[in-house]
């Protein structure tokens, strides 16, 4: 664990789990350990790090090996521990690269300006060193850490979560009235996209790759599946598998590896790079779980929102529970979608509300998300394979992008517009499916 505590963490049959324990030297008394278990988790905190989980500087998660193990941040899948760092409101930029920088026992990997944090990795053999540089000399239970850190946070996993349906949208009716989403740039943060399909030829305006792969092109396929719901030309299919704003400019950031999955960091960065970079709409066809908001991704989501005007439109999740809607879905301002089938029935899979905490209303719309036809990014075996260049896919992944494409359509309309006035048309003329 982060304080050096080694934890053997055993999950037998029936649920039942145990744990041994070996703890890291420390100067004066030994450490009692807490545990804690429930159906979602199993924590195991040490007395002296107990106040600082308490006072809200240290996230719970850092010390839930279970979690830790389901994302794969043991100690035989990597020989690190990916960290987001946070500091006060008030720090510069450069300030905070600083001392990020020098942590001892971790590496930096993304700054994160927007909200005043770094991305660091802990050398998993020099976890105790990275502990007690943040706590020697503190009082538990303030709150801050020493070199000016404000909380620490997992840098946890998010994952990937047209043909009858874009016409179910009425899309149709919006093209007939000159509508194609022309003059509107819209960021497709994924998985990347294949920038040679023929039905999103020419509309790739920008790509960045914000992963551990060599590059921005999708070697996943659900990047560009969903990049052609909103934008594509239906040019290798006659025009049947069109998308709902052929006309928009694309920025392609590419936020997980080809095998559909990232840290919240990559995503956070892709996040500040796509709304500085002038996208009025945001789609994100992913998600870390469900959530109360009060987690990094959403706080980046407000945060951008009220910076920028963009608007972010996010997958409700895929685990078909109530109370499931995960984040960034979850944020405030951002659009949660969820997903129907073509015949507007709610997709068994699709998360429901309310909101974890508040219960606020999420999702705040659905969309057609149960198999979906869309562009096949070349090489990629994704879904049912439709040809050599489409296939077939089903979830909130897909629903998102009908709606980030009229979200499009409603902004070359109203080019003053921005995200809450978009949101509110959005939401008050949707169709009331029940």
């Amino acid at each position: 664990m982060l304080t050096g505590d080694v934890v053997t963490y055993t999950e037998g049959s029936g649920g039942q789990s145990t744990v041994s324990i070996e703890p890291a030297p420390r100067t004066g008394s030994r450490p009692v350990f807490e545990t804690r278990s429930g159906p979602d988790g199993y924590q195991v905190i040490p007395s002296d790090a107990a106040p600082y989980l308490a006072s809200g500087v240290v996230d719970p998660e850092l010390f839930d090996v279970k979690e830790l193990v389901k994302e794969g941040l043991d100690d035989a899948s990597r020989d690190n521990m990916p960290v987001l760092v946070s500091y006060g409101g008030d720090v510069p930029a450069d300030v905070i690269s600083r001392s990020a920088d020098a942590l001892p026992a971790s590496d930096r990997t993304v700054m994160l300006p927007t909200v005043n944090a770094a991305a660091v990795k802990v050398k998993r053999a020099e976890t105790t060193t990275f502990w007690r540089a943040l706590t020697a000399g503190t009082r538990a239970g303030t709150n801050t850490l020493g070199s000016g850190v404000t909380k620490l946070r997992l840098d946890r996993k998010v994952k990937a979560s047209l043909d009858k349906s874009v016409p179910q949208i009425g899309a149709p009716e919006a093209w007939k009235a000159g509508l194609d989403g022309q003059g509107v740039t819209v960021a497709v943060l994924d998985t990347g996209i294949d920038v040679q399909h023929p039905d999103l030829a020419g509309r790739i305006a920008d790509s960045r790759n914000f992963t551990s792969d060599p590059d921005a092109r999708d070697g996943f396929g659900h990047g560009t599946h969903v990049a052609s719901i909103i934008a594509g030309s239906g040019a290798a299919s006659g025009g049947k598998y069109r998308g709902v704003a052929p006309g928009v400019r694309l920025l392609n950031g590419k936020v997980l590896d080809s095998s559909g999955s990232g840290q919240v960091s990559q995503l956070m960065a892709g996040m500040e790079w796509a709304a500085h970079a002038g996208a009025r709409v945001v789609n994100m066809s992913l998600g870390g779980g469900p959530s109360d908001a009060h987690d990094p991704l959403s706080e980046m989501v407000d945060k951008l929102t009220a910076e920028t005007g963009a608007l972010f439109v996010a997958a409700a999740g895929n685990s078909g529970g109530i109370a499931a809607v995960e984040t960034p879905a979850a944020a405030d301002s951002a659009l949660a979608v969820g997903a129907v089938d073509k015949s507007d029935r709610l997709a068994a899979f699709s998360a429901r509300g309310p909101r974890l905490g508040d219960a606020m209303v999420k999702p705040e719309i659905v969309a057609p998300g149960v198999d979906i036809v869309a562009a096949r990014a070349a090489g990629t075996n994704l879904g049912p394979v439709v040809g050599e260049k489409y296939t077939q896919a089903s979830g909130t992944s897909m629903a998102t992008p009908h709606v980030a494409g009229a979200a499009a359509l409603l902004a070359q309309k109203h080019p003053d517009w921005r995200s809450g006035t978009l949101k509110a048309s959005l939401t008050t003329s949707a169709k009331d499916v029940g």
